[in-house]
């Protein structure tokens, strides 16, 4: 109850942001469990954050401001004499689960060395673990964060992740077939076929994965529906995008 209290809040700050009253609505932080490390979602200075995923008047605003080209593709910050991690730190206060802002944000830590990018208020498991706050059934969240767990050699974690991505995936064939990319990504290969084939027969047109997984010498038993080879070229995309972003798992397909 309380979330949802601060989501409607939430609502109701963006409303006032776009009439410019820009302060004037105070929203309770939504409930953080025990042990809980990785820090505030209420500041007297800042609107309380959004779900990346629902339209708001902010969104354009922050980007501007503090998410730029430049600053996605790690050049340079907004501000001269500001760190990167400033910008995305800022970004991903107003909408935890930005997607390209935590790609961004994991290929950034990954140059400097640290899970904690100079400018950034919190690690990027923090930053990870906020998003799902605010938005626990964002499955392109989870593959972004799958995907860092893998490459950090915690495939334990990652595969938790992806159970969860797959158990929310329901008939998107999309999610299971971008599943199974980041499976493959992280060296799980029997759970990679497995999505293959699911996304398959929900009517997934293409049969990227299963290349992928021969190329590896790791798919086992024939290949898939001959129709779903053939139409792989031609046939649209099924469904709502339910795909990691550009700088995303394996940089496959955009939100």
């Amino acid at each position: 109850m309380r979330v949802a209290r601060w989501r409607t809040c939430a609502r109701r700050a963006a409303v006032a942001t776009g009439l410019g009253l820009i302060g004037v609505v105070a929203c309770a932080q939504p409930a953080t469990p025990p042990g809980w490390i990785c820090g505030s979602f209420s500041r007297s200075d800042r609107l309380p954050p959004e779900d990346y995923r629902k339209p708001s008047p902010r969104l354009k605003v922050v980007e501007n401001f503090h998410f730029g080209p430049n600053v996605e593709a790690l050049v340079r910050p907004m501000q001269r004499g500001m760190a990167l991690g400033s910008d995305l730190d800022f970004t991903l206060w107003g909408y935890p689960n930005h997607h390209r802002a935590l790609a961004a944000l994991i290929r950034l830590a990954a140059r400097e060395k640290t899970d904690q990018p100079a400018g950034a208020s919190f690690t990027v498991d923090c930053y990870f673990e906020r998003a799902f706050m605010i938005a626990p059934d964002d499955v392109v969240a989870r593959m972004l964060y799958a995907s860092y767990l893998g490459g950090g050699r915690r495939q334990p974690e990652a595969l938790a992740q992806l159970k969860m991505v797959v158990d929310q995936a329901g008939d998107n064939p999309l999610t299971h077939f971008n599943a199974g990319l980041v499976y493959v990504e992280i060296g799980a290969y029997e759970e990679a076929a497995a999505q293959a084939r699911r996304a398959a027969e929900l009517g997934y047109p293409r049969d990227t994965l299963v290349q992928e997984l021969q190329r590896r010498g790791k798919w086992q038993g024939p290949p898939l529906s001959a129709s779903v080879a053939a139409s792989s070229a031609s046939a649209p995309l099924p469904g709502p995008a339910s795909a990691p972003p550009p700088a995303g798992p394996a940089d496959r397909a955009s939100r």
